[in-house]
Order: C-alpha cells, then structure tokens, then sequence
C-alpha cells in the first residue's frame, strides 16, 4: 500500500519539476535547484464523533495518528509516519546526501518546520515543504520523524 515504504522515482535526477509551488519570485530556482521527496500521508486530521477523519473526509485509524501538545498550523492531530516510511525516507536521505554532497546534519525541533528564510532563498540544506509555503502541512512535525532526522 501507499504506506509501505516502498521508493519510486518521478524523475530523473537530471530533469526537474514544479514541485514547490510557490509564489516567491526565485521559484523556477527552487525547483531547478531541489530534490523533492513525496511521503503519502494525509497531515492534519480531525476528531469527529470520536473518529479521526482525513481532509478528504476518510477514516484513519487511532493507532496511525498523533496528537501535538501545541497545535502546529491550526491542527493538534496530524496521521503519523510508519515505521517504513521513516527507515525509507532515512535511507534516501544518505543515498541523496552521499550522492550529491548535500547537507542533512541539524538539530530538528518542532521549529525547523516553519518558515525558513535559508529555505526560501535557496541556500543548500534539507528542508520540508512548509518552510517555504505557511499553507502546507509536509513533513508535519511528527515526533517520530524528528527522531530520525535527528541521527542523521
């Protein structure tokens, strides 16, 4: 299923795609300059009725949520990460930083998935969709994922 784990590729590393999506005027840059890394997951969920409904209104699980002591973005409830995707996304991510010579290593805190002006100007690094677009939720701040992230 889509949360296996299981890496596919879009793209050719030497093609490039709009990916980003955002309005800032070095945007073409961005995208010609950047990896982009799509894990399935829907973000923010919804306690309805005692569910947890996804934004396209299906159930998730209780057991694949997690639920934030602040909220991030409006939302407290967020569909967790597997353990297959974690391992997935930690072994592409030396892959891609033993490939290409790219910089992973920082400390994450629940800080690093805001705005990040080095992310906007295009400054090399790793990077979540949402430090560069307030109005995304990928990586959402997963503890779990933090965890990873941090052994890089």
């Amino acid at each position: 299923g889509e949360h296996d784990g299981k890496i596919l590729r879009a793209f050719d590393e030497k093609m490039w795609s709009h990916h980003l999506g955002t309005k800032l005027v070095n945007n073409v840059q961005l995208n010609k300059q950047s990896i982009a890394i799509e894990i399935c997951n829907y973000g923010p969920i919804k306690l309805v009725n005692g569910k947890y409904i996804n934004y396209v209104g299906g159930e998730v699980k209780a057991d694949a949520v997690y639920t934030l002591a602040q909220p991030w973005r409006g939302y407290t409830i967020y569909e967790e990460y597997t353990d297959k995707q974690i391992e997935s996304l930690k072994l592409l991510l030396i892959y891609l930083r033993d490939t290409y010579g790219i910089h992973i290593t920082k400390k994450w805190t629940a800080a690093n998935f805001e705005i990040d002006q080095n992310a906007v100007i295009g400054l090399p690094g790793l990077y979540v969709h949402a430090n560069c677009r307030s109005d995304k939720f990928d990586l959402s701040p997963s503890p779990k994922m933090m965890a990873m992230l941090n052994t890089l």
